[in-house]
């Protein structure tokens, strides 16, 4: 089936922006323009609400990241190609594309280095796990995974919560664990989950709970916050979906 091309002059860029703890609008933004010929314009389609999403919505920061002027919530969005630039040859208009949260150049000395972010489980054994990651930045899953990673095995924090935790050290220098920090994931790993999704080796449809309209996104985040789904996902401004 052929790509279906967007005309950018007929579609909205209406954004979800927070503008401090729970108080959040609705706003036209400026179209983006290209400014690199190694670039693209993505028409958002659809995006889901990371647990960061929820800690900025509810706290107006995570860590020391901190909301301190208005910002467009939500970076796990797929969409479709409206614009490339010449310099891209891989993606043309109509394209349909996932959006990698991770901003980098992909061209200077340190991505090409790999020096972004990093983590992934490795499978677990009778004795414990050889490695294992905490997603979720909460207290008890931290905690879990400190004392089912094995002997010598390795932990990493990938999850961001609350800025100080109770932590298992001693469970850590017992077993001579190796941990780590984790900023969002390393390179190639963005790739690999496309790559799974694409040739049906991972089913993500069975992870998402619900699909709601755009002028619900508040209530998407009021449902994660409560832990009723396991990922919601807000359609964009443009898509046409039915609700009941």
């Amino acid at each position: 089936m052929a790509a279906q091309t967007l005309n950018r002059d007929e579609i909205s860029n209406l954004s979800f922006i927070l503008n401090k703890p729970y108080q959040v609008t609705y706003a036209e933004r400026p179209k983006p323009t290209l400014t690199s010929p190694h670039d693209v314009i993505v028409a958002v389609n659809y995006t889901g609400i990371c647990g960061s999403d929820v800690h900025y919505w509810s706290h107006g920061a995570i860590g020391h990241f901190v909301v301190k002027e208005p910002m467009v919530l939500g970076h796990e969005s797929a969409g479709t190609v409206v614009e490339a630039g010449s310099q891209v040859t891989h993606l043309g208009p109509g394209d349909r594309v996932a959006i990698e949260p991770g901003y980098a150049c992909r061209r200077c000395a340190d991505c090409r280095a790999g020096k972004r972010a990093s983590g992934r489980a490795s499978p677990s054994s009778s004795w414990g796990a050889d490695a294992v990651i905490d997603a979720s930045g909460a207290e008890a899953s931290i905690r879990t995974g400190l004392h089912a990673v094995r002997a010598g095995g390795t932990y990493v924090q990938g999850g961001m919560g609350r800025p100080d935790v109770d932590f298992p050290i001693m469970a850590m220098c017992l077993k001579e664990v190796t941990a780590r920090g984790s900023f969002r994931y390393g390179p190639g790993d963005y790739e690999l989950a496309v790559d799974l999704v694409a040739s049906g080796k991972v089913d993500v449809k069975k992870l998402v709970t619900e699909v709601v309209p755009f002028d619900r996104a508040e209530e998407a985040f009021k449902k994660v916050k409560e832990g009723e789904v396991i990922k919601i996902l807000i359609a964009g401004p443009n898509e046409k979906i039915e609700t009941i």
